[in-house]
């Protein structure tokens, strides 16, 4: 219900803070009588930079929505319209033919997140009023002081209901924010993605990984035994077995992180393609791998 975290926030200690978003936005934006993408911009809370990770790269986020005509837009957003993020704060985009002054940039969002990417409009604070309790015209996002304040929510919630005659009837539960994504018999919920078809994906993934692992290993044995009459000789002339042991395994790490640099360098110069065909946007960027590549150098090092 619209007013269920404001009442919350203020009758329940354990509650520390709320944000409220649209169910279902639909707005007509422009900028200079063009129309920008519908999706993507919602009313929010004007607390929501305390409260989510959008980072704020351009403007106070303490005071970025404060006013009811401000709004924030996302980083591609402001360069796509303004050239420059810079360039953005204190234009003016219409929203419902209504003027909205921008106030703040704030980095991109994945695209599968279910949050607002492009844009966020501030609410005009309202009061409790239980009359208007029984209108789901947005989400409710409630921040707790503390993991264990979770149960005492529960009761939190079923407390409204019993205390407000429009919720008569109707019952609430909790969700994590962790569970929002995969979670889809929620009545009035946005699109998420599908479990199944992530652990599906997984499998297939897991079992291509176990083909090419035995393959692997069949190459490797081969290599091995076109090399006995080079281990034998070395083992005749007094090479310890640690040394042979140390030199198959540098070989191999080697090979490991030439390979792991070639596929990297492979999904950067495919991301593009394998967008367009699918229409999905896979995020990879070189510091995520680091520290893989770290360690196989560390173990390369060492062996060597």
């Amino acid at each position: 219900p619209d007013l269920l975290g404001p009442y919350l926030k203020e009758n329940y200690s354990f509650v520390e803070d709320y944000v409220r978003m649209e169910v279902f936005p639909a707005h007509e934006v422009k900028f200079q009588g063009e129309q920008i993408d519908q999706e993507g911009f919602s009313y929010v809370d004007q607390n929501i930079f305390s409260v989510f990770g959008y980072r704020l790269i351009v403007g106070n986020p303490e005071k970025a929505l404060h006013n009811t005509t401000n709004i924030a837009i996302s980083k591609s957003t402001a360069t796509r319209y303004f050239g420059d993020i810079y360039k953005a704060l204190n234009q003016s985009i219409e929203v419902d033919n209504q003027a909205f002054i921008v106030t703040g940039v704030f980095d991109d969002l994945p695209d599968n997140t279910s949050l607002p990417k492009h844009g966020l409009i501030g609410y005009t604070p309202i009061e409790f009023d239980t009359k208007a309790m029984w209108r789901f015209n947005h989400f409710t996002f409630v921040m707790l002081k503390t993991e264990n304040d979770a149960s005492r929510l529960d009761a939190a919630l079923q407390d409204v209901v019993k205390n407000t005659p429009p919720l008569s009837g109707m019952s609430f539960q909790k969700q994590a924010l962790t569970d929002l994504h995969f979670t889809t018999d929620i009545k009035q919920d946005v699109l998420k993605g599908s479990k199944n078809y992530v652990l599906g994906f997984a499998a297939v993934a897991l079992v291509l990984f176990c083909v090419v692992l035995f393959n692997y290993l069949n190459l490797a044995i081969v290599k091995a035994l076109e090399r006995l009459r080079e281990v034998g000789i070395r083992k005749v002339i007094g090479a310890p077995a640690f040394e042979l042991v140390k030199q198959f395994l540098s070989e191999a790490m080697l090979n490991l992180v030439i390979a792991g640099i070639l596929a990297f360098a492979l999904i950067q110069l495919m991301e593009p393609a394998f967008a367009s065909i699918t229409g999905k946007e896979v995020h990879f960027t070189w510091s995520s791998s680091l520290p893989f590549l770290l360690i196989a150098l560390a173990i390369l090092v060492v062996f060597i």
